[in-house]
């Protein structure tokens, strides 16, 4: 009897550790697309400052991304008058057209993207260099912006399916 008893609870939790795994198959599976699809949206929840201070943000801050546009609404980026080149501006709001964007397999089954913004042009105030963006296989992210003079700055938090509505890129740009 105790060893039934003892069956019965061993194959209980089984079956109900089945359903987490599912779950996480099922968003390991949903990353990889998105990814590969080139067109998601990161959500920033923290930052960490170049000083070393973190701390965390309100709603809002994204970088949307598609293949040929991409939309960073991110602190610090206006506040360290980041000149981007090549992006339209209205307070912390950058639109990207002309830039690379290259995704690869990183460690542990996790995602490197590299986005570098084309027609930088140096300035007094600074450039933006490279973005990149480090995506677990869950869909946790590291973001980090390197300037041409200003130290990195990295953001924490998540990528999500595309939620911007970008405008058709002209052939004229």
């Amino acid at each position: 009897m105790m060893v039934l008893a003892l069956m019965f609870l061993i194959i209980g939790r089984a079956i109900a550790q089945q359903p987490a795994k599912s779950d996480q198959d099922t968003k390991k599976a949903e990353v990889v697309n998105l990814v590969k699809g080139g067109r998601y949206t990161f959500v920033a929840t923290n930052i960490l400052l170049p000083k070393g201070s973190h701390d965390t943000l309100s709603t809002g801050y994204v970088l949307d991304i598609s293949r040929d546009t991409m939309i960073a609404h991110l602190p610090q980026l206006a506040q360290q008058r980041v000149m981007i080149s090549g992006a339209d501006s209205s307070g912390n709001q950058y639109t990207f057209t002309h830039f690379g964007y290259r995704a690869g397999a990183g460690k542990n089954g996790s995602w490197l993207v590299t986005i570098v913004p084309r027609q930088v042009q140096i300035t007094a105030l600074g450039t933006i260099r490279q973005i990149e963006l480090n995506i677990k296989p869950l869909g946790y992210a590291i973001l980090t912006v390197t300037g041409s003079r200003h130290s990195p700055v990295s953001y924490y938090g998540y990528i999500k399916p595309h939620s911007a509505d970008f405008l058709p890129v002209s052939s004229g740009q």
